[in-house]
């Protein structure tokens, strides 16, 4: 993409906007429409609308472009102060022609994941490169605060990586008969359409953290902005019912101090790490404990390493109400995806399946070995995946390169390589945490 453009401005039946044109080769120019005043200091609405000429040029019904489209040129006007980008990566940049093909694969039975994968080698190949240039030009290097017409969460994810402070507006629009198994696929595989849903960044917490660091790592913590970000902290503590901590007042109590450290932070949540357990009074005993929190508690659950279940007691695991819920399971224990009641309480946006085969080692592995491993949730309909094992601020790449090949938001849980002889090391935390997240003393402005 070059320096030169055209403008213009440009009367449509929407209203009148300004017109963008980028030299390129001929039939790849960028392109972007924008309210006549632009004030980047000022909240911008935008819309990054893929280019599809089925759905926008002849209006077909297989998917959701056009009406999208529209209500998107639409939003843009009455807002008064937008850019409606016109991404020039036709059927996921793969071509009309294997877009076409990929058609063809639908309707013999794969789905549109599956048939981008055959056809291009992965299940998303647009990048976004342009898009950045564009919205530095437009805005004359201004990060400002954009509001995203969109159902995909991964665009909102990749500009707030560039620094941009995004909230996603959905646009649920277009559905069809002809394209209802469509819009199905990228609810469960890329997850669309779930604007509750938000990944996290997790850190695995030992007892003696709370105790001897507590008020240092609640600073380091908070000194982050996570207003309007798209990823959350999830802080794990584990219990050990085992040593009797279900009926340790005293640790109820250690756990609601130090969470009350994070009262004015909803970007934060407490984690609560403890084995999954076969027996209903173990569950009586845990509400027991449960009830004496006095804050919004999330679960993290996990099988034996060595268990070979094939089936978990999902009821309980609704009943115990935690805010946010994670099944961390092993490969050996994929038979879990074969129960459908699984899939469907792991497709809710509360919900995370953690893959780790380290059990807090720090254990590492190849970056092809974890990408097939989410590849074969993402199979089953899942799309709500974490992953953990040796990562810190040096291992992040990788999640950024997964985010990038499945086009999902993936949450990322550290322990071990964050601690130097059992104790958190606050100097790699940070380093880790700032790799999502910004600073609070970070100001918008101009490049």
């Amino acid at each position: 993409m070059g320096n030169n453009i055209v403008s213009t401005s440009i009367p449509t039946s929407f209203g009148v906007f300004k017109l963008w044109v980028w030299d390129k080769e001929r039939g790849q120019e960028p392109l972007a429409l924008s309210t006549p005043e632009l004030n980047p200091t000022k909240e911008v609405i935008v819309r990054i609308h893929s280019e599809c000429l089925t759905g926008d040029v002849f209006s077909s019904l297989t998917c959701d472009c056009g009406p999208q489209k529209k209500v998107a040129l639409q939003e843009i006007k009455k807002h008064g102060n937008g850019i409606f980008i016109y991404h020039r990566q036709e059927g996921r940049n793969m071509g009309l022609f294997k877009k076409i093909q990929a058609y063809n694969l639908m309707q013999g039975g794969l789905d549109t994941h599956e048939a981008n994968i055959l056809l291009s080698g992965s299940p998303d190949a647009r990048e976004y490169s342009d898009i950045l240039k564009i919205l530095n030009i437009l805005l004359h290097g201004y990060k400002s605060a954009l509001v995203l017409l969109s159902n995909n969460p991964y665009k909102k994810l990749f500009l707030e990586r560039q620094g941009y402070c995004v909230v996603m507006r959905p646009l649920c629009v277009g559905k069809t008969i002809y394209n209802t198994n469509y819009f199905q696929t990228k609810e469960q595989k890329f997850s669309h359409y779930t604007v509750a849903y938000q990944p996290y960044a997790g850190i695995t917490l030992f007892r003696e953290d709370l105790k001897n660091q507590g008020t240092n790592i609640a600073r380091l913590i908070n000194s982050f902005d996570l207003k309007n970000c798209g990823r959350k902290i999830f802080l794990g503590i584990s219990i050990f019912p085992q040593n009797n901590d279900l009926k340790d007042n005293r640790l109820a109590k250690e756990i609601n101090q130090f969470a009350q450290k994070f009262k004015n932070n909803p970007g934060v949540c407490i984690v609560l790490h403890l084995d999954y357990n076969e027996r209903r009074l173990f569950y009586h005993d845990l509400k027991n404990f449960l009830a004496l929190l006095k804050f919004r508690y999330s679960l993290q659950l996990r099988l034996n390493q060595n268990s070979k279940l094939s089936k978990i007691d999902l009821e309980i695991l609704e009943s115990l109400c935690g805010e946010n819920v994670i099944f961390q399971i092993k490969k050996n224990q994929y038979a879990l995806l074969e129960n459908p009641k699984f899939i469907e309480c792991f497709q809710k946006a509360h919900t995370f399946l953690l893959l780790d085969e380290s059990f807090g080692t720090g254990t590492s592995e190849s970056l092809a070995l974890t990408r097939e491993k989410i590849m074969t949730v993402i199979k089953k309909d899942i799309s709500h995946i974490a992953v953990a094992g040796g990562y810190n601020h040096d291992k992040l790449n990788e999640i950024t390169a997964l985010e990038d090949y499945f086009k999902i938001p993936i949450s990322v849980d550290a322990e071990s390589k964050l601690h130097k002889n059992h104790t958190l090391d606050l100097t790699e935390t940070s380093a880790y945490l700032a790799f999502f997240f910004r600073s609070k003393n970070k100001n918008i402005q101009p490049e």
